[in-house]
């Protein structure tokens, strides 16, 4: 999702994109966007899992008034039901899918 004159708009839905992929469409063109993903992962414990996760892709190299608008608009992800994770990158390090996981196992 980006934000487009000043409203946020969906650009993908896909069920069955590899997490590669998503990371992928997710930095595209190095702009700021909103993702969420249906995240498998196995538990501590070695359950199987799933947790809807909130992605804010804001790089630090760009713009000051895309940055500004990415994160005083975030809090309107919060209307989708059943996010259980939240993580904020700002760096491509910060949306690795180790990252991913350690956040659904923390919560």
């Amino acid at each position: 999702m980006k934000i487009v004159d000043g409203k946020i708009v969906l650009e993908k839905i896909s069920d069955s994109v590899s997490y590669e992929d998503f990371i992928a469409d997710v930095n595209k063109d190095g702009t700021p966007r909103y993702a969420i993903k249906k995240l498998a992962y196995e538990s501590l414990d070695g359950r199987p899992c799933e947790k809807l996760v909130s992605l804010t892709w804001n790089p630090d190299n760009g713009a000051v008034k895309n940055k500004m608008l990415y994160s005083g608009s975030k809090d309107a992800l919060k209307a989708f039901d059943g996010i259980s994770v939240v993580v904020n990158a700002t760096d491509a390090s910060e949306m690795t899918l180790k990252v991913l996981v350690d956040a659904c196992t923390k919560v």
